[in-house]
């Protein structure tokens, strides 16, 4: 009987302590701060990424050589006509000849009919030097010219006559003529020319076995 009071008091015992149980406590509400979302992150734009297209190469291509264009040459001067078997040179009647001393080129008027050739000069001194007959005597080539000394020995003095006025004596002096390939010293007379167009006549002593006149032709010997 005993143990079967206690079979029922038992759960009975248990029950009641669940009646009269404590309740537990309620486990306190976290409230929880509220959290700001983060700024949002600045966009970034990316760096412009430079695009270089290259160029396929270009192969170099020498420039054309510039064409070479030949100057003619220039004309070479007509040799002098020659005549005759002693090839005698064929000039004008006026020519250019060099004359030494000084040196110069003159125009000269080609004249056969004069014996002697003859230059113009002026302020005609004679003088002696060494104890000998000098003459000293002025002489310009042509008018825009600077007028030039000339000293030469005396060789003589001739008598020149004239159709229109009295005879006159000439002082002669030896200078050296060229023309072309011819070169002679020949004696020449001094006189004042200064009324003809040609400051120098050249004569037959110049002439004589060494050129012919050509009438047609002046200036024809370079």
């Amino acid at each position: 009987m005993l143990r079967w009071q206690l079979i029922v008091a038992l759960p009975l015992a248990l029950s009641g302590c669940q009646l009269f149980q404590t309740p537990a406590p309620e486990a306190p509400v976290v409230v929880e701060a509220p959290v700001c979302p983060a700024p949002p992150e600045p966009v970034v734009c990316p760096e412009p990424v430079e695009i270089v297209k290259e160029c396929p190469a270009i192969a170099e291509v020498a420039p054309a050589p510039a064409p070479v264009i030949k100057k003619p040459a220039p004309a070479k001067p007509a040799a002098p006509s020659r005549i005759g078997n002693n090839q005698l040179l064929v000039i004008g009647v006026a020519e250019n000849i060099t004359l030494d001393p000084p040196g110069v080129k003159v125009k000269a008027r080609i004249d056969t009919g004069a014996e002697t050739s003859s230059l113009h000069a002026s302020n005609i001194i004679p003088f002696e030097r060494d104890g000998e007959r000098w003459v000293r005597f002025e002489f310009s080539p042509n008018e825009d010219a600077e007028t030039i000394t000339i000293e030469r020995p005396l060789s003589r003095k001739v008598k020149i006559k004239r159709h229109d006025a009295d005879s006159a004596r000439r002082r002669v002096v030896e200078m050296r003529v060229r023309l072309g390939d011819i070169d002679e010293e020949i004696e020449v007379t001094l006189t004042d020319r200064s009324e003809f167009s040609y400051p120098m006549l050249i004569g037959r002593n110049f002439l004589t076995d060494n050129a012919v006149v050509d009438v047609s032709k002046s200036f024809s010997i370079r």
